[in-house]
């Protein structure tokens, strides 16, 4: 009996993930096993083949030369199989996906999606978590999350991205805040004075904002740290401090409190925020998360101008 015999395609599926995620851990918690389970699948794969596919040490695993053979010949063969199971189903698109929204867009975007995905998918499960954008990406990338809404990724070489559209960040001040303001709206310089409360790092919008400060020669009068937008979004109602955020973020606020803030826009053409759909780029992605993909990018148009 030959050799490719003995080989099984879950034994095949398990190695392709462990070399791609780089770690049986971060691949076990993808593929909802242990990581003992999953060494002893891979170490008999190995027996079975007669090679050393991978090396362990103590931050992962790294590929051998026929590590690399086989993971080239894994990945055609794994995706021709999704295919073909794929298209025998092609009439009911089913399977299950997890999808990631910033708290921002949940409120606008999250019913409309929910609502198309079970219209053209209803044997399809869909579930829906809302996070904030780092923890959104971090998912992505350890295998919770299948896809997800992210501004500005941080860790874009792990990610394939789709642009959606730009937003413009504004200034956000209690109301009775005096501000210094022409027909364009408020300078960097003058909002950067202000005593502002900004998320804490690694937020792709933190960085967004003192990186053009930096540009500006100025640095942010920074009173507080938090990384719930909901809740800078009440301190600045209550005159705790001033934020630069999105315009869809007011909409967080009750509407008995959306009076006691101002807006105005930065004079910084490069203080805009991108928006991307983003999965990973280590598998493939299947023809139900495709159809989410499409779904998403449709609605975005609908419903939202690509220079708000």
């Amino acid at each position: 009996m030959s050799k490719s015999h003995l080989v099984e395609f879950k034994q095949l599926r398990y190695f392709a993930h462990v070399a791609e995620f780089a770690s049986f851990t971060k691949a076990a918690n993808y593929l909802d096993i242990s990581p003992s389970v999953l060494s002893r699948q891979v170490r008999k794969l190995e027996v079975d083949l007669g090679k050393t596919l991978l090396i362990r040490d103590g931050r992962g695993v790294i590929l051998t030369e026929s590590g690399y053979i086989l993971l080239e010949h894994c990945r055609k063969m794994l995706t021709a199989l999704d295919d073909a199971v794929e298209a025998v189903m092609d009439a009911q698109l089913s399977g299950n996906v997890s999808l990631g929204f910033p708290p921002t867009l949940a409120r606008y975007f999250s019913v409309p999606i929910i609502r198309a995905f079970h219209d053209l998918m209803p044997k399809a499960k869909l579930r829906v978590i809302e996070e904030s954008t780092v923890s959104i990406e971090e998912s992505i990338i350890t295998g919770r999350l299948d896809m997800g809404l992210i501004y500005n990724p941080i860790h874009a070489q792990d990610l394939d991205l789709v642009f959606l559209l730009k937003e413009y960040l504004y200034l956000i001040a209690p109301k009775e805040t005096i501000l210094e303001c022409d027909v364009n709206g408020v300078s960097l310089q003058k909002a950067a004075k202000l005593p502002l409360i900004l998320p804490a790092y690694p937020n792709g919008h933190r960085r967004l904002i003192e990186a053009e400060m930096i540009k500006s020669a100025c640095k942010p009068n920074l009173i507080m740290e938090v990384n719930s937008v909901r809740t800078t979004f009440e301190l600045v109602a209550k005159s705790m401090g001033c934020t630069i955020f999105s315009s869809k973020g007011i909409d967080l606020l009750p509407k008995e409190d959306r009076h006691k803030v101002q807006m105005h826009k930065i004079h910084s053409s490069e203080l805009i925020t991108n928006l991307y759909i983003a999965t990973s780029n280590k598998r493939v992605m299947t023809n139900t998360e495709k159809t989410l993909s499409k779904i998403i990018r449709n609605l975005c148009e609908e419903h939202f101008s690509v220079t708000q």
